[in-house]
């Protein structure tokens, strides 16, 4: 396997695992405080939600 591939892989995985925990978080201070501000958050910085409640 290519160095490059696994690293690119790897870089991947890191922003994917990043974005997915600012989902989670944000949609539970979204729920708690009923805020857009916290949906704002989750539409700026991606384009597809990776959670079963914010679709």
């Amino acid at each position: 396997m290519d160095k490059l591939a696994v690293i690119d892989g790897d870089q991947t995985r890191c922003v994917y695992d990043r974005r997915k925990a600012l989902v989670a978080e944000q949609w539970a201070e979204y729920q708690e405080a009923k805020s857009p501000v916290h949906l704002a958050v989750i539409r700026r910085e991606l384009h597809f939600f990776d959670h079963p409640e914010v679709g």
